[in-house]
């Protein structure tokens, strides 16, 4: 009889956690820079970035850590074994602050125009037309899309 797999392999949980750690610590300064900042920083001066993997990276499972000037977050994987198939190592996931467009409508994503004094209703995670080129496979649950 074949067993039939339960749950999340080891490289899947690495993954996510690499994800969420890196996600969480850029979430929190993009968020306070659109409430409480009254001009938009530059691309990778929003205060969460690791750009320079040639220092080893931000961890053992994240090379890079980079923004744009609209506050999209670009996380760059590293260290994982080469043997993974597809492959993980130098793919990118994003997370995109969202705004509230009002009452029945989808949000959308914020600009670096919406600096000052605007609320993050909330953010996109593993998007391809964003930038993640990640396997869904790999990607959290909450961050497929």
């Amino acid at each position: 009889m074949r067993a039939i797999q339960k749950g999340f392999t080891l490289i899947e949980l690495m993954i996510v956690v690499a994800i969420i750690v890196a996600a969480s610590a850029c979430r929190t300064s993009v968020t306070e820079v659109f409430q409480s900042a009254t001009s938009a920083p530059l691309p990778n001066f929003w205060g969460c970035e690791v750009t320079d993997a040639a220092k080893g990276g931000a961890s053992k499972y994240v090379q890079l850590i980079q923004t744009d000037a609209n506050g999209k977050v670009m996380v760059t994987i590293q260290g994982f074994a080469i043997t993974i198939t597809p492959p993980i190592n130098g793919t990118v996931v994003t997370l995109v602050p969202l705004k509230s467009t009002g009452a029945g409508t989808p949000p959308v994503a914020m600009l670096s125009t919406d600096v000052g004094g605007n609320t993050v209703f909330g953010w996109r995670c593993g998007n391809a037309g964003d930038g993640t080129n990640l396997n869904q496979k790999f990607l959290p649950g909450s961050c497929r899309g």
